[in-house]
């Protein structure tokens, strides 16, 4: 799984009407690698989120862990749809990521922890917000 793939899905959804409006993104991002750098792997979620609104700026409150391998974001767009972000590092086998886009009709669903290689993540970063 690649960032830019999951980015043309959801553009998919959107553009075809199929879950309708969207109205909140969940996403859960676990990187296998202790030193992951989750501050830039958020950015690069919050950039897949801005192409499911159709909305101007996002008010957020972050939360960071104290050893700073996890992030959860809460945001709120301009026009009240709902964002929920959480990235960590270090704590799994392997890199997983779960989504779930909420439209008023219908929903785009990764469950049970898709899992995919941690170096194709990497690949979609930019190169010095991969690690560390």
């Amino acid at each position: 799984m690649r960032l830019d793939d999951l980015k043309r899905t959801l553009e998919e959804a959107r553009d075809s009407q199929q879950i309708g409006e969207a109205v909140s993104l969940r996403v859960h991002l676990q990187l296998s690698a202790a030193d992951a750098n989750v501050a830039e792997s958020c950015a690069a979620i919050l950039d897949l989120a801005s192409t499911c609104f159709d909305a101007e700026g996002l008010n957020t409150t972050i939360q960071e862990s104290n050893d700073g391998r996890q992030i959860s974001l809460l945001g709120q767009t301009s026009n009240g749809r709902s964002v929920f972000v959480t990235v960590g590092a270090g704590a799994a086998k392997s890199a997983y990521i779960s989504l779930l886009l909420v439209g008023n009709h219908g929903t785009v669903e990764l469950n049970g922890g898709h899992r995919f290689d941690e170096r194709q993540w990497d690949a979609s970063l930019p190169q010095d917000a991969a690690h560390g």
